[in-house]
């Protein structure tokens, strides 16, 4: 039982599997953490935008953040979640728009590994990791809407068209079982919504102001990144399991791949040019 914006209609009677959706999301995460460890790190940055390893070399912890690179980085995203949705409909699979990429917008995102990272390399990835925290709050927030979609089609209430509203509760309850895939589908989307309140909180005070992320802060802004990246990854395997009856049969995988492989380098090349130095 899939929202209606991301349930084809017809559902494929011959899919190979919604489970390849999530091998862009496990190949870009695996990608970012090696481009965001190295791209992200001061002298390479420095290099990038000005051919130096050592051009800014200044401690920044006491400087001002602006958030312009971490925005850039949500564009981006927001731009690949658009294409991979073209990419779907362009392969037959006939969804919505908007709800697919609300849907997209809530792909894991490995963001915590280096924010956890610059605790060690804290003079090196401190731009880097102010970043990336603040483009986790943006994306956790735009994540909220589906998940909050996810809740009104399982325990909200709302009966699919043709439905009867005593039957469709009675199949309701049989599968809203521990450890069914409408229960991990839910368990995800509660968790986004959670995790993405507490970072909205988060990215505001990271606006009001504008500091760089302090080391004895890291691992408590990191814990919400983590929950969130947790509770992504519940509510897309609960999405493919619920989608295994051929409602969401994914075309185009090696393309949507291919994009989600070259995103992490485009974002570490432009953190290296728009609102780079941010002091």
């Amino acid at each position: 039982m899939l929202p209606s914006g991301v349930a084809a209609n017809p559902a494929s009677s011959n899919c190979n599997g919604s489970f390849i959706l999530l091998i862009p999301f496990l190949l870009n995460g695996i990608l970012s953490i090696a481009s965001q460890l190295l791209l992200g790190r001061r002298g390479v940055r420095n290099k990038i935008r000005f051919w130096s390893y050592s051009y800014l070399d200044a401690d920044t912890k006491d400087g001002r953040w602006m958030p312009w690179s971490a925005l850039a980085g949500v564009a981006s995203s927001i731009i690949v979640a658009v294409v991979s949705v073209v990419l779907l409909r362009a392969g037959g699979l006939n969804i919505e728009y908007g709800q697919t990429i609300l849907l997209w917008l809530t792909r894991p995102r490995v963001n915590w590994v280096v924010i956890m990272a610059s605790t060690c390399l804290y003079k090196s990835l401190t731009e880097t990791a102010t970043d990336l925290l603040f483009q986790d709050c943006v994306l956790a927030v735009l994540g909220i809407p589906f998940a909050a979609v996810v809740l009104s089609v399982t325990v909200g209430g709302s009966t699919p068209a043709g439905c009867e509203s005593s039957g469709f509760h009675s199949y309701n309850d049989v599968l809203f079982e521990s450890g069914s895939p409408l229960s991990i589908f839910w368990g995800g989307a509660v968790g986004l919504i959670v995790s993405g309140s507490i970072l909205l909180f988060v990215g505001v005070a990271m606006l009001w102001k504008f500091r760089f992320l302090k080391r004895a802060l890291i691992i408590l802004a990191a814990i919400p990144c983590m929950a969130s990246f947790a509770s992504s990854w519940l509510l897309w395997i609960g999405f493919a399991q619920v989608a295994s009856d051929g409602s969401f049969c994914p075309p185009n995988i090696a393309p949507i791949a291919v994009l989600h492989g070259v995103l992490p380098i485009i974002n570490g090349v432009l953190r290296s040019w728009v609102g780079y130095p941010g002091n």
